[in-house]
């Protein structure tokens, strides 16, 4: 089972932490193929030849949403991370997810 996972970036300086900390527990959990949203953005942001401060701006944020809701369209799971209502990216992809039927899942604070 493919698991997408989704949660604020924007406006985190620990985003990436945060992310990785949710992507090792869903692998403690078995899952083994996961979608990390933050390295999809490395890709999309070196694709499109951007600084990281670049990727956050307002004009940028069609590219980024439309790569992001390709990949998640081919997962069987979306994890929303315990920030993902703060995030208009997130609720998106939630509304989404559960439009066609994808197993939701909601990581908790520790």
């Amino acid at each position: 089972m493919r698991v997408y996972i989704s949660g604020k970036m924007t406006g985190l300086k620990n985003y990436r932490e945060v992310f990785q900390k949710h992507e090792d527990l869903l692998r403690s959990w078995g899952y083994t193929d996961i979608v990390n949203p933050v390295h999809l953005s490395d890709k999309i942001i070196e694709k499109y030849n951007m600084t990281e401060e670049e990727s956050f701006r307002p004009e940028n944020a069609k590219i980024f949403l439309t790569e992001d809701l390709r990949v998640l369209l081919d997962c069987d799971i979306l994890y929303l991370i315990p920030n993902w209502h703060t995030s208009k990216g997130a609720n998106l992809e939630k509304h989404v997810a559960e439009r066609i039927g994808k197993l939701i899942l909601f990581g908790k604070e520790d």
